[in-house]
């Protein structure tokens, strides 16, 4: 297990990764304290990872956080003393999981969010900064597993609908993010995803430019 010290430095510790900023890879699940566990070892997230070591603790939003990964993510951030949105299409479990955080003495609530539609995904970033002023962080968690099958065989719907969730879906989060953050005057900030699955972080400042 490989993460980063602050000042961008590998380490490895025992199996833990202690870093801000850090690559998930395979088979990571999340544990009932807020912690996402795999194979060896236990990684530790908390807001830092999504606001920056250096920043204070903000306003976070989090896509696919009813469950699993982004749900351990908003426990550990609510901890810390972030407010977060959590934004998932699994509105019975995210409505649970926004309740339990607000139970606990939390900042946090749930908005049912398709991140392949870009009017709702605005819609979240919006809120967020109604309730809370600004956007500061996030993490664009949501992905869904396309299914395994022969290249012949995969259907066009199947590859389409996975393609707009974990592509456009991350895109689409954020563009929006990083408006609301430019809206503000940060240059520093920095917008993070994982996709349940894969070995796969990628980082956004919000004067960063894409290619496609």
């Amino acid at each position: 297990m490989v993460g980063y010290e602050a000042d961008g430095r590998l380490v490895l510790s025992n199996g833990v990764i202690k870093a801000p900023e850090i690559v998930v890879g395979l088979g990571a699940t999340a544990s009932s304290t807020g912690l996402w566990e795999m194979a060896g070892g236990t990684v530790n997230v908390s807001s830092n990872f999504l606001v920056g070591a250096n920043s204070a603790v903000g306003q976070v939003m989090i896509t696919g956080g009813s469950t699993g990964i982004g749900q351990a993510a908003a426990r550990r951030c609510v901890a810390d003393g972030a407010a977060v949105l959590i934004a998932d299409v699994n509105e019975a479990a995210g409505q649970k999981t926004a309740a339990d955080l607000a139970a606990s003495g939390g900042k946090a609530f749930f908005m049912k969010v398709d991140v392949t539609k870009a009017a709702e995904v605005n819609a979240a970033v919006a809120e967020v900064v109604k309730r809370y002023g600004r956007l500061d962080g996030a993490f664009n968690n949501a992905g869904i597993d396309g299914g395994f099958a022969n290249t012949v065989k995969m259907t066009e719907e199947a590859f389409d609908r996975c393609i707009d969730v974990n592509l456009k879906g991350v895109w689409l989060c954020m563009k929006h993010e990083i408006r609301a953050m430019q809206a503000r005057g940060s240059m520093g900030d920095t917008i993070r995803r994982l996709l349940t699955g894969f070995t796969s972080t990628t980082c956004a400042a919000p004067t960063s430019q894409m290619r496609i």
